[in-house]
């Protein structure tokens, strides 16, 4: 069966603005604060704001990679999650698709669709552009 590349990776738009701003910004804020506190040596506060920036670009990816791979009612992360959407999942299917910890409910966009009905396009796609 083919898997997309872009397997278990959230979608940079599914609740972009939970994460930013309920997540992200504080942790910038609290940052911005302990810099200003400390501006007498320059050099020394420019080396510990990147320090402290680089270890939060590596625990906000990790989380996000962690986010990805979600569980949902048909298994873990970002395919399973389109399965049990296609299989009338409302509950967890788009779990492993948003950057937030606390996802904001959404609605399937492919309702009553199954995994037959898709496969068909696929081949019918595939047929009309010459592909195997």
């Amino acid at each position: 069966m083919w898997i997309p590349r872009f397997k278990d990776r959230v979608m940079h738009n599914s609740d972009h603005d939970i994460y930013q701003y309920d997540e992200l910004e504080p942790e910038l804020d609290r940052i911005a604060d302990r810099v200003q506190e400390n501006t007498k040596d320059h050099k020394e506060c420019a080396k510990q704001l990147a320090e402290q920036l680089n270890k939060l670009v590596k625990r906000f990816s990790s989380r996000v990679r962690r986010r990805g791979r979600r569980a949902t009612s048909a298994g873990k992360g970002t395919h399973a999650g389109w399965k049990a959407g296609l299989n009338g999942d409302k509950n967890t299917w788009y779990l492993p698709f948003s950057m937030a910890g606390k996802p904001r409910t959404r609605t399937f966009p492919l309702p009553g669709a199954t995994g037959e009905n898709l496969l068909k396009v696929k081949e019918h796609v595939a047929a009309f552009f010459g592909i195997k």
